[in-house]
């Protein structure tokens, strides 16, 4: 009996990989172990959810982005209630920019290859 090999799905590179060794060096490997939310929602609200920081939905793409990420370590009342990372007063766990870090590398990546997420503040009608 002939066995039927199941569909491969291509996982062709869309950068070359001088490319992502360059990418790898420069972003995930530059000795860099944190960074400001500030920085980060920056960086990747306006890429992943196409709001900037002057549109009125911008802070609850933040506090989406977060919950997405750190769910299950902190709970959305907490984030709402004593977290601040714009203006003067600046509170958030001292552990915030680490994790932001970790994630900023996995989207670099991510984006590199085409493959960053896009997501909605909005639930579709079903």
């Amino acid at each position: 009996m002939r066995s039927i090999a199941p569909p491969q799905r291509s996982l062709a590179p869309r950068i070359s990989f001088p490319q992502l060794v360059q990418l790898l060096e420069r972003h995930l490997l530059a000795g860099k172990t944190a960074i400001h939310p500030t920085e980060f929602f920056d960086r990747w609200i306006k890429k992943i959810y196409n709001v900037f920081p002057d549109e009125p939905n911008y802070r609850q793409a933040c506090l989406t982005e977060l919950m997405i990420n750190l769910n299950g370590v902190v709970t959305r009342e907490s984030i709402i209630g004593n977290w601040r990372w714009e203006g003067e007063k600046q509170q958030f766990p001292n552990y915030l920019p680490a994790m932001l870090f970790q994630i900023h590398q996995r989207y670099c990546l991510l984006d590199a290859l085409h493959l960053l997420p896009r997501r909605s503040l909005y639930r579709e009608n079903q």
